[in-house]
């Protein structure tokens, strides 16, 4: 081969190489240009994330406040004999009326059960849900 062909043959090379160097370049920017869109979107993403876990945080602490609200209507009730299918509203009422003496049917009990599962030689306490606090008092 002589020196022309291999000059010749070089240049093709380095002229092909050039080809190949552009092509690369184009599709580096292209993909630039695609991580940028993924990456503003990806931002949009993480700031909605934020947001819905604040929301999340606020919404249990206010279901924990409201569960604390409903939960200083009650009364806990316990040493009562518990009988097979008892009436919890009316061993409350009789207690009230009997043990204590106070009128009970001018005491609303919007309701009252046992607490737990039944289990052998164990009596579960008896919660008492007023409607207001004022009864309480």
């Amino acid at each position: 081969m002589s020196n022309d062909e291999k000059i010749t043959h070089i240049l093709t090379a380095v002229s092909n190489i050039e080809h190949m160097q552009s092509d690369m370049n184009r599709s580096i920017h292209c993909f630039e240009s695609s991580m940028k869109s993924v990456c503003g979107r990806l931002d949009s993403v993480v700031s909605r994330v934020d947001v819905h876990s604040k929301l999340l945080k606020l919404i249990a602490y206010k279901s924990i406040d409201s569960e604390a609200r409903s939960r200083r209507n009650n009364i806990l009730f316990r040493g009562f004999v518990e009988r097979v299918n008892e009436d919890c509203r009316e061993v409350i009422a009789s207690f009230l009326d009997v043990k204590i003496r106070l009128d009970s049917p001018n005491i609303p009990i919007a309701r009252a059960h046992r607490l737990g599962r039944p289990r052998h030689n164990y009596s579960r306490p008896i919660m008492w849900h007023s409607l207001n606090t004022r009864t309480l008092s």
